[in-house]
């Protein structure tokens, strides 16, 4: 979605003309403004590759695994600290989280997101600009958000590795003078997410049992069976802390990114919008005035301006959608040397007999081509009018009508017609 942002915004360095994207929309006539934006859009989409932003993702991962492997490194003797543990599983989440969510409300540039932006710009050598940046800041606090999300699910993998295989042993120390009681508070009060899930994960008795003093004395006390129990609530913890709660911090970050994306490219994509919907004729009456008709001897205004229906010369089919908006009551159909005779033949026998209208481009001589098949129509229609449309589909030059009565003046039976 991100590549139609930036090939939206390359787009606009070099607007296409008005013509190209007027014929898109009428190919496209089906589609809603903002669908007709996104497939014009697809058509020109260019691959913005952003694949360094995956490489941050997996090394998220595989830190996250280390991390929670190096935390739980146990050599027999000295066991793993429960506060090192718990600062990295519950601490340093809510800490992200807090200023997370504070960056939700205020338009304060990540540190982190700077960075990250300067890592894209490098190993993609395309500059990466957000014109829009509040696009930009959520762009960066969502993929921030999945990186840490990627974290927590390698520590998770580390954890249940170790204490899958390894026999570990998790105690407690500080040289403040906190109570075991305190501590069970603190610690009761961190797993209420999930209380009730575990029946005597946590108990006072544990706590008392897993204090470890350095003094060679005090270490019969630690009992190896009953440290290890540690395990049920850090993994509860890992569960919540680094999964769940950025989970929910990473859903809303991505939802609210989906919109301000959407958003963007709409508002941004409103000039090319503008010129698709725009017509390049008008299809209401040009002027008072009816367009002036010319007979080779006696010129003439013509009594009718328009038609059944009408072959485009050499225009292509593209360029017959735009002429259908000056001939909307009209059926058009596109019509050049290239074609087979079976299509002449075919075009011709599907038209009203009455009379022959030919759309050309006045900026263009007529050609032996074209004559040919004026002479072939001439055997089936006696009425031949030649409507002469000017470069841009604007009125042609009266030089231009010249150029064409002088190479047509030996077929005294057409009509011309300036539109």
């Amino acid at each position: 979605m991100l590549d139609f942002y930036f090939t939206l915004q390359k787009v606009l360095k070099n607007i296409p003309s008005h013509k190209t994207l007027r014929q898109f929309a009428l190919k496209h006539q089906d589609l809603k403004s903002e669908k007709l934006l996104f497939s014009f859009l697809k058509e020109h989409l260019q691959n913005f590759s952003l694949r360094y932003i995956q490489w941050f993702y997996l090394i998220s991962f595989i830190l996250g695994i280390t991390t929670a492997i190096a935390l739980l490194s146990y050599n027999g003797k000295e066991p793993v600290n429960l506060f090192y543990f718990l600062f990295i599983v519950i601490g340093v989440p809510l800490l992200g989280a807090i200023f997370t969510i504070i960056s939700f409300f205020t338009n304060t540039k990540l540190f982190i997101g700077a960075i990250l932006e300067k890592i894209i710009v490098h190993f993609t050598k395309e500059k990466i600009n957000f014109k829009n940046k509040t696009l930009q800041k959520w762009f960066e606090l969502k993929t921030l958000l999945f990186a840490q999300l990627l974290f927590g699910f390698g520590f998770l993998l580390g954890f249940l590795f170790k204490i899958t295989f390894s026999d570990i042993a998790f105690t407690w120390s500080s040289t403040l003078d906190i109570s075991v009681n305190l501590l069970y508070k603190i610690l009761q009060f961190f797993s209420l997410p999930w209380h009730g899930l575990l029946n005597d994960y946590l108990s006072i008795s544990l706590i008392q049992k897993s204090q470890f003093y350095h003094l060679q004395s005090a270490k019969q006390h630690l009992m190896p069976t009953t440290l290890s129990l540690w395990w049920k609530y850090l993994l509860f913890a890992s569960i919540f802390y680094m999964i769940i709660l950025r989970f929910i911090l990473f859903v809303i970050a991505n939802s609210i990114y989906k919109k301000t994306l959407n958003k963007a490219i709409l508002d941004d994509g409103k000039v090319l919008l503008h010129f698709m919907k725009t017509p390049l004729v008008s299809t209401k009456e040009q002027s008072k005035k009816e367009p002036f008709s010319y007979n080779l001897k006696n010129p003439k205004r013509l009594s009718k301006t328009s038609f059944k229906a009408a072959i485009a010369w050499n225009f292509t089919v593209n360029e017959a959608l735009i002429l259908k908006e000056k001939f909307p009551k009209g059926a058009i159909y596109p019509l050049s040397a290239l074609d087979s005779f079976e299509k002449e033949d075919q075009i011709l026998q599907n038209l009203p007999k009455e009379a022959l209208s030919i759309i050309v481009k006045s900026w263009e001589a007529p050609t032996m081509d074209f004559i040919d098949f004026l002479e072939k129509a001439y055997k089936k229609f006696n009425d031949i009018t030649i409507f002469l449309i000017g470069e841009n589909y604007k009125k042609a030059k009266e030089k231009e009508l010249a150029i064409w009565q002088e190479s047509l003046k030996n077929y005294p039976f057409l009509k011309f017609a300036l539109v």
